[in-house]
């Protein structure tokens, strides 16, 4: 196992992004959010990442197709991430 790894948390919503940093904080592990698809790979080029965590519903750029790009030029394993509102079926 990694000590202290790196995680990269991208979601949109910075409330979600932040309470998913801190849980993992309190286990040890570094955090950095991203709540812009369109920075997250000039952060993924330049950071050392353990783990990404995606979320798929995001404006713009989806988690799907940010994936895509970043697969292009990293083999960092990524989660994704989906949470559904009550309002959202």
């Amino acid at each position: 196992m990694i000590e202290n790894p790196n995680i990269l948390i991208i979601d949109d919503e910075r409330s979600i992004a932040e309470l998913v940093a801190e849980t993992l904080e309190v286990a040890g592990m570094l955090t950095q959010v991203c709540v812009h698809a369109s920075e997250a790979l000039p952060m993924v080029r330049e950071g050392s990442f353990d783990l990404i965590i995606l979320d798929v519903m995001m404006p713009g750029l989806d988690g799907f197709e940010l994936c895509a790009r970043m697969r292009a030029e990293s083999f960092v394993p990524i989660i994704f991430f989906v949470s559904q509102g009550r309002g959202s079926r």
